[in-house]
């Protein structure tokens, strides 16, 4: 836990409300801030999205394999159909929006320069290259500098991606009445190893994204966050003419 001392900043509670603003709480030493990463909706999105999808795929490990561990199979079939739903509105309309709406999209919008910093974020967990800079505060500015890493941007678009994939082989493994979508793929059969495939990189994905944030450097300054709203981040320090785009 930080202490603060009387020498600690004050930041600006009026801080201009901006593209991917946050509300700062204190400053302390050592270059860092203590800010709050993400609002209460924001963790609270994480934890039901979270229990929802591993029942999702507790439910679909059962249909797909036969294991008896939940319930008899019409009535895993049936929670595995309704939860799939949920997730579905619970990460399109529900999360694109709020993170429109929020300020937050910017920061999870996946552009080309991207590319070459998740090739240093890769270069620099094998140990050889520096990590690209991000998760750092600007002080002046009042908002986050490069919220998160060009690899968590790229979960982010690549699970939304396969829950699009999932949803629609699903559908057709579902009811007769999608069955039309199997004619895409080929056969119900294609479509059934399409949809366990997608499955599975799906679940190497996330597995992926759940040891990241449990490694200890991301789970003091990140990852804690996804528990209370609060984080700790370095100060950012501007280097010459920084464009909007350039903080995203």
């Amino acid at each position: 836990m930080l202490l603060l001392s009387s020498a600690s900043i004050r930041l600006k509670e009026d801080a201009p409300v901006r593209a991917g603003a946050v509300a700062p709480v204190t400053s302390v030493k050592g270059g860092s801030v203590i800010v709050r990463r993400h609002s209460y909706f924001d963790v609270l999105w994480h934890w039901v999205n979270f229990f929802a999808l591993g029942f999702v795929i507790l439910t679909g490990m059962q249909i797909y394999f036969g294991w008896p561990f939940l319930a008899e199979y019409a009535v895993v079939r049936g929670i595995h159909f309704t939860l799939a739903i949920f997730v579905a509105l619970w990460n399109f309309p529900v999360f694109l929006y709020y993170s429109a709406v929020s300020g937050e999209l910017p920061y999870f919008l996946f552009r080309l320069v991207d590319l070459r910093r998740a090739l240093y974020d890769f270069k620099a967990f094998l140990g050889i290259a520096e990590e690209a800079e991000h998760n750092t505060y600007d002080l002046e500015d009042g908002r986050y500098f490069r919220k998160y890493n060009a690899m968590h941007k790229m979960h982010v678009w690549v699970s939304l991606i396969l829950l699009l994939g999932l949803g629609t082989t699903g559908l057709s493994l579902w009811s007769d009445y999608y069955a039309f979508l199997s004619g895409w793929v080929g056969n119900i059969a294609v479509v059934r190893a399409v949809h366990l495939n997608l499955f599975y990189i799906f679940l190497f994905f996330n597995v992926g994204h759940i040891y990241f944030a449990s490694v200890p450097w991301n789970w003091r300054t990140m990852t804690k966050s996804i528990f209370n709203g609060v984080a700790v981040a370095k100060l950012h320090v501007k280097v010459g003419k920084e464009s909007e785009e350039d903080r995203f």
